[in-house]
This record gives C-alpha cells, sequence and structure tokens, in this order.
C-alpha cells in the first residue's frame, strides 16, 4: 500500500482520536460534578463505618474483665473498623483519580489523534 493509499484512513481515524480525546478531557474535568458521591461512598457504607467506629470506642471504653471478653471485643471491633476504613479509602481514591484517569486518556487520543491528522498531510 502506498502511501497516498493511507491518507483518508489516517485523516478519518486522525480525527475520530482527536474528537474522543477531547470529550474525554471534558469528561474527566467534570467528573466531580457530575457523579455524585454516592456511586463512591452509600448512606449504607457511612452508617457501617460509623458503627464500626462507636463500637471501636465502646469496647475501649469498658472496664478490663478477667476473662478477656473485654480484649476479644475490642479485636473484632478494630477489624471491622479497618475494613470499613479500607472501604472508604478506596471510594476516596475512585473519586479522586477517576475524573484525572479519563483527562489524562483523553490528552493523549487527541495528541495520537493529531500526529494521525499531520501524517495525513
Amino acid at each position: 500500500m502506498s502511501d497516498d493509499s493511507l491518507k483518508p484512513t489516517r485523516s478519518l481515524l486522525g480525527y475520530t482520536l482527536a474528537a474522543i480525546g477531547v470529550v474525554l478531557v471534558g469528561l474527566g474535568l467534570s467528573w466531580s460534578m457530575l457523579v455524585p458521591s454516592e456511586v463512591y461512598w452509600s448512606e449504607v457504607d457511612a452508617q457501617e463505618w460509623t458503627d464500626a467506629t462507636d463500637r471501636v470506642h465502646a469496647a475501649r471504653s469498658k472496664p478490663v474483665e478477667p476473662n478477656g471478653q473485654a480484649d476479644t471485643e475490642l479485636a473484632a471491633a478494630i477489624e471491622r473498623l479497618g475494613l470499613a476504613e479500607q472501604k472508604l479509602e478506596r471510594a476516596r481514591g475512585l473519586r479522586r483519580h477517576t475524573g484525572t484517569a479519563l483527562s489524562v486518556t483523553g490528552a493523549v487520543m487527541a495528541a495520537t489523534g493529531v500526529f494521525f491528522l499531520r501524517r495525513a498531510g
């Protein structure tokens, strides 16, 4: 295939990539305004985290018992709180990085589209 026969394909590919890239950049920049927080962290998740925090506080406030019951309750409460905090951090990370990832992907696609347009002449 000659280089001239590829010009229409490169041109179409270039415009397509550039257009999709620009749309992705715009979507990424406005992601936090378009997607509500509840998508990442629901009321149920928040209630689980609150309950786990309350249980740790309650377990730490109990007097020390000779049979170790309080230690077992505290360990279980701390484990549950740890899981809830991991879920919270995952939600925060996704919310923080999704828009950035979309914008970067869009910028790379747009730059690739411009490259194909320049090659098409």
